[in-house]
């Protein structure tokens, strides 16, 4: 599967928008599985598009 810089950009974005809930005091522990899982998907692709022009966030 191909991702474009698009793609990661709404990972990103994501990843920030369970962060921020988390860190405000959300007491879901689902919403710290899925920022988990949206940091490990982000490396995972990261990984496999080594030396491709995708933008480094994490």
């Amino acid at each position: 599967m191909i991702f474009k810089a698009s793609d990661i950009q709404a990972i990103n974005a994501a990843i920030d928008q369970f962060k921020d809930m988390v860190e405000n005091g959300s007491e879901d522990e689902r919403h710290q599985k899925y920022h988990d899982d949206l940091i490990s998907l982000l490396r995972r692709i990261k990984a496999n598009h080594k030396g491709q022009n995708i933008p480094r966030r994490l």
